[in-house]
């Protein structure tokens, strides 16, 4: 029997980061998942989710995310969605990390580390609806966690 995915609608908050956070550690527990996948998953949590929440719209207040993950064909699948401005946060040049700090436009680190973080990602705009898949392969000890997709 397959393993269901995890299904998540939280608000654009720091208290829905945790609440993401603490429901992804219980469900990568559940399936066995490798301690790195889960670490690096917790970054990339942290940082898509607190991105929505700062520039997706004028005010979070009231805001919701939805976010889901699901083990299939040797991958953690994540998918994050919001009614938000449309943005395509994989648009963006990646910073240039050998320039000098000083010479450094602000932003864009974040989303570099969620690409070096996974293997595969992909943004949409789907009717009124920003779309951003992520997919990290697993390990060969987490290919019997195999769940259904997003």
């Amino acid at each position: 029997m397959k393993a269901p995915p995890l299904r998540l609608r939280l608000p654009a908050t720091e208290a829905g980061r945790t609440r993401a956070a603490e429901r992804f550690e219980r469900f990568a527990k559940e399936r066995g998942l490798p301690r790195r996948v889960r670490s690096d998953v917790l970054v990339i949590l942290d940082e898509i989710l607190a991105n929505i929440g700062r520039h997706a719209w004028k005010s979070p207040a009231g805001r919701r995310v939805e976010f889901s993950a699901a083990v299939q064909g040797g991958y953690l699948e994540m998918l994050f969605t919001d009614d938000g401005r449309a943005f395509d946060v994989l648009g963006r040049a990646d910073p240039d990390t050998s320039a000098p700090l000083e010479g450094r436009p602000i932003g864009g680190l974040g989303i570099l580390i969620v690409k070096k973080l996974t293997d595969e990602q992909h943004y949409e705009r789907r009717r009124g609806r920003n779309r951003l898949i992520l997919r990290k392969r697993l390990g060969r000890q987490a290919l019997s966690a195999e769940g259904g997709g997003l």
